[in-house]
């Protein structure tokens, strides 16, 4: 998974920003919105009809940079995942959305990067080439990435496409085989986790890898209108082998989440 999917997490953050940026940003509102919310990982309220957002229009709601201080907010549209397989056809939705590519049948979509760099410990003053502020930065930033995908549809299939990610998300609980981008990638058990935000949300944990290293993921799926929005959540140096991984990553912080969602209300 070297292509799209890796360029939206750890390798789509300017070195850069990362050196410069403060790690005491945040506040005690970043709870995880993963943890929030009731153990069925689901939140519902009614339902409203709205028109479907063309691509263009999702690039004018996306996150830009200073929405969400403290975070690193890439461009939008840097890519949406390519051709996501799997060896059950149940457990498409799920992956879809999990590897940030649009559910089937959307009429517009985009992506983009969301992290929260902790750059204590970061020594980059006996470095003088970008190349080695990059190594340096890899090593030893614990670097929480979300990759933000928002997608649209027609009339009720939001809420059938959000429906379907939960079926599968129960069906495939024991896991399953997924090719994204031409790589094999094992994906784990699947656990509810609590989420909330926008008129419907569902949340899990899941971890993804080999026989040799999983590397713990949260997917967070929200609806709002016609609407979906993925918040696939990783430790992007673990993901990319440059440390070894936690037991478990948190899922998207709530200000991350209510901020992409109220620029869709």
């Amino acid at each position: 998974m070297r292509a799209a999917f890796l360029r939206r997490s750890v390798l789509a953050v300017p070195v850069a920003t990362l050196v410069v940026l403060t790690p005491a940003c945040g506040s005690s509102s970043d709870t995880p919105s993963a943890r929030a919310g009731s153990p069925e990982a689901t939140v519902e309220a009614e339902t409203t009809t709205t028109a479907a957002l063309s691509t263009a229009e999702l690039r004018r709601a996306a996150l830009v940079q200073g929405d969400v201080p403290g975070y690193v907010v890439g461009k939008a549209d840097e890519g949406i995942t390519g051709p996501v397989t799997v060896d059950r056809a149940v457990c498409l939705p799920f992956a879809l959305a999990l590897f940030a590519a649009p559910q089937k049948g959307s009429v517009g979509a985009t992506g983009l990067t969301v992290t929260k760099p902790d750059t204590a410990g970061v020594d980059t003053g006996s470095v003088t080439s970008e190349d080695e502020v990059t190594e340096e930065v890899e090593k030893s930033v614990e670097m929480t990435t979300s990759l933000v995908t928002l997608s649209s549809y027609e009339e009720e299939e939001a809420t059938a496409a959000l429906a379907g990610v939960r079926a599968a998300a129960t069906a495939c609980s024991a896991g399953f085989t997924a090719r994204v981008e031409g790589r094999t990638q094992e994906v784990f058990r699947i656990l509810p986790a609590g989420a909330n935000g926008g008129q419907a949300a569902a949340g899990w944990t899941t971890s993804v890898g080999d026989a040799d290293k999983e590397t713990p993921f949260s997917l967070v799926v929200a609806r709002q209108g016609s609407t979906l929005v993925s918040f696939t959540t990783m430790d992007a140096g673990a993901y990319l082998g440059k440390r070894p991984a936690t037991d478990e990553v948190s899922g998207p912080p709530a200000t991350l989440v209510s901020a992409q969602l109220a620029k869709l209300s």
